[in-house]
């Protein structure tokens, strides 16, 4: 899911999943089945529920205003406070920076 505040009366725009060119070559499309949904959270559009205008204010970083949105909240503060997930967490942006640095030495050496 991708969070954006562009300019867009439309609050849910959707797309499936393609290469950069599907929309002028369709035959090019992924065919893997996904489809990307991009959520324009500062839509001013009055079209969408009580519900989703909680959730996409929630997601522009205001406090929870309903049900879902303090059950999301209190999961996210559940699993922050986690210590296993944490460890976990760390390992694995560890990791993360180990390959980096190998994928950048290796860029290197190829341009030296």
């Amino acid at each position: 899911m991708t969070i954006c505040s562009a300019e867009s009366s439309r609050t849910i725009p959707s797309f499936a999943a393609c290469c950069w060119s599907c929309p002028w070559t369709p035959e090019l499309g992924l065919g893997d089945g996904t489809h990307k949904v991009f959520i324009n959270s500062t839509s001013a559009s009055d079209n969408v529920t009580a519900e989703m205008r909680a959730l996409l204010d929630y997601l522009c970083g205001r406090a929870p205003g309903s049900d879902l949105t303090r059950y999301i909240d209190d999961s996210i503060a559940q699993a922050k406070s986690n210590k296993r997930w944490e460890r976990e967490d760390m390992f694995f942006a560890e990791m993360l920076r180990e390959e980096h640095d190998i994928g950048y030495k290796a860029g290197i050496a190829i341009l030296m």
